[in-house]
């Protein structure tokens, strides 16, 4: 693979941790928007459909319903949670409604991704490559670490998927290991996670700007 082709990889991995969650994020919102039409009595089941008509959608873009898969995006994932919470509210069905359609930001998710790649990107730098691994590992319990560990198996599945990375997030701290015992190797993923999330930086930054 060319250097020209490498780069290419690193910022099509890259910007996709944000155009991915952002694809699901707009599709969330045309969705509740389409609500405030309406005068639904239980907002529990509301939820629930919602969440199956965004899932739905998602399906017109492989690409995105995989990550969505394993990344499971927090605002869609408590759709239920936040309609029961609200539904339990002493306030009138308008203002239920209301409160339960409201946009729900793409800029905080971006701004804590934002966040998320410094910090990695910082560890990788610093530490290298298995103790970003470790990092990303531990804070897993955040859809947007979840976002960025989904995209760099991929990155790295595309770009070393001969010397066995199997594109699998599940494995990826084996596959990682595995890949570093060849110190050249271990090497040249360090060079390339540090421009694929560089490219990450930029997009969540540019994209997060935009949604003010």
């Amino acid at each position: 693979m060319t250097e020209n082709n490498i780069d290419k990889k690193c910022a099509k991995y890259g910007f996709e941790i944000c155009d991915h969650a952002k694809v699901i994020y707009d599709i969330l919102n045309e969705k509740l928007k389409e609500l405030q039409e309406k005068n639904p009595i239980n907002l529990v089941k509301i939820a629930k459909e919602i969440y199956k008509d965004v899932i739905d959608n998602l399906s017109r873009e492989q690409d995105v319903k995989d990550f969505e898969r394993y990344v499971r995006i927090d605002v869609l994932e408590k759709l239920e949670q936040d309609a029961k919470r609200i539904q339990r509210k002493n306030i009138s069905d308008k203002e239920k409604i209301k409160e339960f359609s409201r946009e729900r930001k793409f800029s905080t998710f971006a701004r804590k991704c934002e966040s998320s790649i410094r910090k990695t990107l910082g560890i990788l730098s610093s530490d290298g490559v298995f103790a970003a691994m470790v990092w990303i590992e531990s804070n897993e319990k955040e859809d947007h670490y979840r976002a960025i560990k989904y995209q760099i198996s991929k990155f790295l599945h595309e770009i070393l998927g001969d010397n066995g990375f199997s594109g699998d997030p599940r494995k990826l701290m084996e596959e990682t290991l595995n890949a570093c015992s060849d110190i050249s190797q271990m090497f040249f993923i360090k060079q390339t996670l540090e421009r694929m999330l560089t490219y990450a930086l930029y997009r969540m930054r540019s994209q997060r700007d935009l949604q003010r």
